[in-house]
């Protein structure tokens, strides 16, 4: 059943869940790859990658858990039920899988296949522990985004300090708000940062 949030301290975690939805995330992380790399891509090239790739992983999947919900497969957006994650999160897999053949055959540059495909282990990964564990999506996403940081910092002469900052600071703002909606466990919420790092800082150990 979906969820009615009452006070104004779940409303403002509710929101704040929303704008920082895990679907959004592997976007996110393109624009600030793109930003701090020495080959980063420009103008036109840049608009059709992003929007390529703005289509594949965020409004198809997207619109397939929009789908579900109308069928009635899951009961809210939120998911509460981790049965009622695995299509969407198959689905999110195989967009983000496709993803990364097309931008492989088009010849993009190495680090960047390498970025493509570290969203594909994190989606998989977060896919494959959901099936046991109810794993947190948004801290995986948060996790992620912290990881590309420091893979960045290792990988590019870009100062990004201010960048792992902010990303330290929302990481705990997000955990925060998904604890004050009951989503998850303090360990759920641990593991899915622990997982979406791993997966985005193993950039460094493939060069």
């Amino acid at each position: 059943m979906p969820v009615n949030y009452s006070t104004s301290h779940q409303k403002t975690a509710f929101i704040v869940s929303a704008i920082t939805h895990p679907l959004l995330v592997p976007v996110l992380g393109f624009m600030v790859f793109n930003k701090f790399n020495s080959t980063s891509f420009q103008g036109h090239s840049y608009m059709i990658i992003l929007a390529v790739y703005t289509t594949l992983v965020v409004a198809l999947p997207a619109s397939f858990v929009f789908a579900l919900k109308r069928s009635g497969y899951i009961q809210s957006y939120e998911m509460e039920n981790p049965e009622e994650r695995k299509l969407p999160l198959l689905f999110t897999s195989a967009t983000l899988l496709f993803n990364y053949y097309l931008m492989h055959r088009a010849q993009l540059p190495e680090l960047f296949q390498l970025y493509f495909l570290c969203t594909c282990l994190a989606s998989i990964l977060a896919l494959g522990i959901s099936a046991f564990y109810k794993i947190s999506l948004h801290t995986i996403g948060i996790g992620f985004m912290f990881g590309l940081g420091l893979a960045l910092s290792y990988l590019t002469v870009a100062d990004i300090r201010l960048y792992l900052v902010i990303t330290s600071l929302l990481a705990g703002i997000i955990a925060f708000s998904r604890m004050i909606l009951m989503a998850h466990t303090l360990p759920q919420i641990y593991w899915g940062f622990a997982v979406g790092f791993i997966c985005s800082f193993a950039m460094v150990l493939f060069i």
